[in-house]
């Protein structure tokens, strides 16, 4: 009974109120906010239309679904430049196509979302949600501060303040409790029977595929010893201002792409310089990052066929 009283004077808190937050739909997080007063004193929940946000799809294969979001943070923190620092994302719910589960990964800048914020309270509101519209809508920010049981006080205020019976309060509270308690064992109790139909599934081939990995592990080991002297004079010619987030080695070329800091010759006129390479090809327009304002690149190296 005593965890009761926070949760009664959280629904008092000076200048909120009951009512529910108000949308405010923008098109860009640098939009005006209304200038009629709607949003003073008021909880705020931004909408945002799907261009507002950078979108990356991620796939991983549905066994590995309990590790999704470290996989996602790691692969961000791989393909974007300064490891994602400053970026802000959020996966939305997955769909599946065969045996992989596809994930559509929102991405914005951290400086943008709390200048939004920092707009809002100066306009005596407080922001609580940034939601992202499209055909699989997200929510790229939840205020943490405002949790699930006190939307459930929120929402039920009128009542409980007339009733003021903690007996019931008590009873309201105990119920929420067991009917999470039931939900999350049928949620875990779903996810080892999918975790067991997927390892069903793998023992079936699990022979073949352990001959074809050791295979393509043995091929790659002996690629990676021939080539390994001229990886190593890429890495010592590149300048501190190119960024490589994907190098691919074939028998007779090498496939590279990333960021530079400059005119994307600065990489062509470089790696075409380096002993062994036979000529340096484009193979995608040259664009530029919308986030970080890097060049980015996509490139082959064909290689002289003296190589070993």
């Amino acid at each position: 009974m005593a965890q009761l009283g926070p949760a009664l004077l959280s629904l008092f808190e000076p200048g909120w109120g009951l009512r529910r937050p108000v949308a405010v739909v923008l098109t860009s997080f640098a939009d005006d906010l209304p200038r009629d007063g709607s949003i003073a004193g008021r909880r705020v929940t931004v909408r945002l239309p799907s261009s507002a946000v950078l979108h990356r799809e991620f796939a991983l294969p549905a066994k590995a679904r309990r590790q999704a979001a470290a996989a996602i943070a790691t692969h961000i923190r791989q393909t974007t430049p300064m490891q994602g620092r400053g970026l802000h994302w959020k996966a939305g719910p997955p769909r599946v196509e065969g045996d992989r589960l596809v994930f559509d990964v929102l991405l914005a800048k951290a400086d943008q979302m709390s200048g939004l914020a920092d707009r809002i309270a100066r306009a005596s509101g407080r922001l609580v949600a940034i939601d992202v519209e499209g055909p699989r809508a997200v929510r790229l920010y939840d205020d943490p501060d405002i949790s699930t049981a006190r939307r459930r006080w929120v929402i039920g205020a009128g009542l409980l303040m007339g009733l003021g019976v903690a007996a019931q309060l008590g009873l309201i509270e105990l119920k929420i409790r067991e009917g999470q308690r039931a939900n999350a064992e049928v949620s875990a109790s779903i996810a080892a029977l999918e975790d067991r139909l997927v390892e069903a599934r793998a023992k079936l081939d699990a022979e073949d595929a352990e001959a074809k990995g050791l295979r393509a592990d043995l091929a790659t080991l002996r690629l990676a010893r021939s080539r390994l002297p001229l990886l190593v004079s890429l890495t010592k010619a590149l300048p501190d201002s190119v960024w490589v987030s994907e190098l691919t080695a074939d028998t007779d070329r090498i496939t590279l792409s990333g960021f530079v800091a400059g005119d994307v010759t600065v990489v062509t006129d470089t790696l075409d310089a380096i002993d062994g390479v036979d000529a340096v090809t484009l193979d995608a327009p040259v664009t530029v990052d919308s986030l970080s304002g890097q060049t980015r690149f996509q490139l082959t190296l064909r290689l002289k066929s003296d190589l070993p």
